[in-house]
């Protein structure tokens, strides 16, 4: 149907981002962007409802201390309230989307990583770094996959925006 097809082009760009790096994720035509004070669990949770393409989740990740427990730090809901989401919260979620890109360091280390949290939840395919990545790395990628054809494979999309990266001369670990 007309309606599910233009839910699945939908992108929404989530994270408790500076006002620069809203501006420089900016290049891409976001269906919404989530930043700031407002990138909250409860507000993760309301997005993961929603049919989408693209969810791109920027902020901090922390597992190096604990691989077995990945995290994810977002704007707390009140002062009381803890800031961190774990693997296992995500994997509470339901997200109905194409492709999730975590842009948070080492999402995808350890046994029980963000990036296998929102695979759980049901993400179809998630792209996530296990190591740590500069915020150039992660939005240079960003708009490289987000340029790709549509009628391109996430897979394909993401070797082609690696390739590319590489070939610029970051790092093949970014």
């Amino acid at each position: 149907p007309p309606a599910d097809d233009a839910a699945r082009r939908r992108t929404i760009l989530f994270g408790p981002l500076t006002e620069e790096s809203s501006a420089r994720a900016n290049a891409v035509a976001w269906s919404r962007v989530v930043t700031g004070p407002a990138a909250t669990r409860s507000e993760l949770a309301a997005i993961a409802k929603e049919p989408l393409g693209l969810l791109v989740v920027v902020g901090h990740g922390a597992g190096a201390d604990d691989l077995a427990r990945g995290t994810l730090e977002l704007a707390p809901e009140t002062v009381a309230s803890s800031s961190w989401v774990s693997a296992a919260d995500l994997s509470a979620l339901r997200i109905d989307a194409r492709l999730v890109y975590l842009a948070v360091c080492e999402s995808a280390a350890g046994a029980t990583s963000l990036a296998s949290g929102m695979r759980e939840a049901g993400a179809r395919a998630v792209i996530a770094p296990i190591h740590a990545v500069t915020k150039a790395s992660a939005l240079t990628l960003l708009r490289e996959i987000t340029g790709s054809p549509r009628t391109m494979r996430v897979s394909e999309a993401l070797a082609a925006a690696k390739s590319r990266l590489i070939r610029a001369g970051a790092p093949p670990s970014d």
